[in-house]
């Protein structure tokens, strides 16, 4: 039997996003892939906490539900995908025997962003005069690049290096103040 390549036509309309979590759960006859963020600035470190199941919050990024031929084909792409990007050249199947880590995200990059932040917050001031309202890449005191739109940003920095952490963040003068409008119960 052929198999049918699909190409698509233009991701023009189409916002990368970016996921560091992901979820697969059986529903009926399909199969439901939640894909999500999880801020690592916002996960402080894991390896103390005394509780044995740590509940974190993550950002919802897409919900994809599938049948179990595209699922069945998906699991081979992405296992092609993977041997092609594996640098290592070791067989990909072997990854799922590795020890995973006991923490996520990893410790050193908690660190990273919150040493990125510190840097970020001592020269705020200095940034707004030229970047005020942009979305910055900011690394060790230095603006890598700046953009009004953070997608853009993000696919320019990636279009030049190998997919990385790095700290995005809007200069602001202040940090947004977040409000939630609870309706009144007694109406």
């Amino acid at each position: 039997m052929s198999r049918v390549k699909v190409q698509f036509k233009s991701h023009q309309s189409c916002h990368p996003n970016y996921a560091n979590v992901a979820t697969v759960n059986p529903m009926d006859d399909d199969i439901v892939i939640d894909f999500g963020f999880i801020d690592p600035l916002n996960v402080r470190d894991l390896s103390k906490a005394s509780e044995e199941e740590i509940v974190v919050d993550c950002q919802p990024i897409a919900r994809l539900i599938v049948s179990p031929t595209l699922a069945k084909q998906l699991i081979a792409d992405l296992r092609e995908a993977l041997n092609i990007v594996n640098k290592t050249g070791a067989d990909i199947d072997s990854i799922d025997q590795q020890e995973k880590p006991a923490v996520y995200p990893d410790p050193e990059v908690v660190e990273y962003m919150e040493h990125q932040s510190q840097l970020f917050e001592e020269k705020r001031q200095e940034l707004l005069t030229q970047y005020g309202g942009m979305y910055v890449i900011f690394e060790d005191g230095q603006v890598l690049d700046a953009d009004e739109d953070e997608a853009a940003l993000v696919k320019r920095a990636y279009a030049k290096t190998e997919p990385r952490h790095l700290f995005i963040k809007k200069v602001l003068a202040e940090e947004p103040k977040l409000t939630v409008n609870i309706p009144s119960l007694s109406q």
